[in-house]
């Protein structure tokens, strides 16, 4: 674990040091100069002049597939920045969480009794009043209220489908995978539904990608459900695109869904992994958990980012087999 130093002179606006394992990281990014570490560092539009305490507590940040934590020392005229490659410690605590959120069965059995209970009580409501008034009710009346039980009983429906998934392949099937051929099998699979409703779709697959370690089956799961996802986001956007990125990594490879849709809220992206949470009218909020937890099956790591000007990119990595 290598400490990442760098020295920017604030007056004049320009790195004055840079070691060595902060150089490769630069590389990597393509930009050496204080503009570029202003863009990546400083979140939020700030400044490095607006830096006024000795030591300021910086933020993470992600380059190709690791997660770096970073903080800054102000004194005399100099920032001086201190990165760390914390992916691996990342991985850790997600992995922990996810145990932690499937271990808790009393959370989701009332959050299931919730869900559940809300279209219950409303069909319940309404059978009711179809059972005084059947009698004197025009028909236009009674087909109202079938409809509405009906779409309650479509979002149970929903609900229970979506925790049947929730159990699927408890225990991954490990083996290797060649992604390449994953993702040409995948592509007529998801293309043409994309098609019919005016959305875009591209695969972008490096060459020379390592064989990784995966269940075939959990890897088809997730690559669906965060395209429907990502599908499901968009708002009238006069060219709707979901691409999907893979790429070599450190270590495996790494595959990332992006869409330019409307993008998420920054106060709703901590609670994006959490069980029921959900922005859909119909959603269970079960999507992204499901996905959550395969890729955690697979000991790999999963995040979210916004995309600029405007979209999501959800990606997840995948350890060499």
């Amino acid at each position: 674990m290598h400490l990442m130093i760098l020295v920017l002179d604030v007056g004049r606006r320009m790195v004055v040091f840079e070691n060595q394992v902060a150089r490769r990281l630069l590389d990597e990014v393509g930009d050496h100069s204080y503009q570029g570490l202003t863009t990546l560092l400083m979140k939020r539009g700030g400044t490095f002049e607006d830096l006024f305490a000795d030591h300021v507590k910086g933020d993470s940040v992600r380059v190709g597939s690791r997660l770096y934590g970073y903080s800054f020392y102000r004194s005399d005229g100099f920032v001086w920045v201190f990165l760390l490659d914390i992916t691996e410690r990342h991985r850790l605590e997600a992995i922990a969480e996810s145990v932690e959120q499937m271990n808790s069965l009393g959370f989701i059995f009332s959050a299931v009794r919730h869900e559940l209970g809300n279209p219950i009580h409303s069909i319940k409501a309404a059978v009711s009043v179809l059972r005084g008034g059947l009698d004197r009710f025009p028909k236009e009346t009674v087909a109202d209220y079938l409809e509405g039980i009906e779409a309650e009983l479509g979002r149970a429906e929903n609900l229970l489908r979506s925790l049947r998934n929730f159990s699927l392949f408890e225990q991954p099937e490990m083996k290797a995978v060649d992604l390449a051929s994953f993702f040409e099998s995948l592509k007529p699979l998801v293309e043409p539904d994309l098609r019919t409703r005016g959305i875009g779709f591209e695969i972008e697959v490096d060459p020379g990608l390592p064989l990784v370690g995966a269940d075939v089956r959990a890897l088809h799961q997730i690559l669906i459900n965060l395209v429907a996802n990502a599908a499901d986001a968009f708002q009238d956007e006069p060219d709707p695109l979901i691409r999907v990125q893979v790429a070599a990594g450190e270590g495996g490879a790494s595959v990332s869904v992006e869409d330019n849709g409307p993008g998420i809220p920054e106060h709703l992206r901590p609670r994006i992994f959490t069980p029921f949470f959900t922005t859909k009218e119909h959603g269970t909020g079960l999507g992204l958990i499901i996905v959550k937890k395969m890729v955690t099956g697979m000991k790999g790591t999963i995040w979210m980012e916004p995309v600029l000007p405007r979209g999501t990119r959800v990606s997840f990595t995948l350890g060499s087999a």
